[in-house]
């Protein structure tokens, strides 16, 4: 009787053994796809990132023509200055939620935070 009894304890430690590697390798896995999901979103944050800036530059370049062009015209100078200041304001805007997208990610990926990492102010 006592044999069968440490055999069923036996059996029931190495269940909850693998238990737990499942749960270890599942988490692991998880994590792992957690991280190419952020990933994933970085590059393609950081490849429209770079796009709007072209377009930026160009469209402020395009603006700065326009301008230096007018020959005085009221009405060109006018268009040429809003078209630089709209691609000034769009770049600006795209830098805002590429920093918004980073925190994002980090709140959400990163590690929590662990009290014993803030200092004492003294």
């Amino acid at each position: 009787m006592r044999v069968r009894d440490q055999n069923e304890e036996t059996d029931r430690n190495g269940l909850m053994e693998a238990d737990r590697t499942r749960d270890a390798r599942q988490s692991r896995e998880e994590k792992e796809r957690m991280e190419d999901l952020t990933q994933t979103i970085s590059n393609l944050v950081g490849i429209l990132l770079g796009i709007v800036g072209v377009v930026g530059v160009g469209f402020f370049i395009y603006g700065a023509y326009l301008y230096l062009t007018a020959s005085g015209a009221p009405h060109q100078m006018e268009r040429g200055k809003s078209a630089m200041m709209t691609a000034l304001a769009g770049v600006v805007l795209a830098l805002v939620a590429y920093g918004v997208v980073e925190l994002v990610i980090d709140a959400v990926v990163g590690s929590p935070v662990d009290i014993g990492d803030i200092p004492d102010p003294e």
